[in-house]
């Protein structure tokens, strides 16, 4: 639908981004903020408003969903996409040592 408003120059690829991005931004928000508010207690880390608003898990599935876009707005063939996708992800859980075992210390 996009290509077919852009070939009759109906609006600018900026301003479909644009409200794209913005309509989206709920959605976005709140699911990560659903799993989040569920992890974080089940991990039982620290029960303060600025460690649970602060909490890395959740600014990592918001910046996530960048590559996810870019990804998908570079290939078209969604086949290409997902063997694509897949192999980024495991790239970054194999380098952000998801699958390495390490002693975390128990603060006390």
């Amino acid at each position: 639908m996009l290509n077919k408003e852009r070939a009759a120059d109906m609006y600018r690829l900026s301003a479909y981004f644009i409200v794209r991005t913005t309509t989206d931004l709920p959605l976005d928000l709140f699911l990560p903020m659903l799993f989040l508010l569920v992890v974080y207690f089940m991990a039982g880390l620290r029960l303060t408003a600025d460690s649970f608003f602060l909490t890395i898990v959740f600014l990592c599935i918001v910046a996530a969903q960048g590559p996810g876009l870019a990804i998908g707005a570079t290939l078209t063939d969604l086949k290409k996409a997902t063997t694509l996708a897949s192999v980024t992800v495991m790239a970054i859980m194999l380098l952000g040592r998801y699958f390495v075992k390490v002693s975390i210390p128990v603060k006390n």
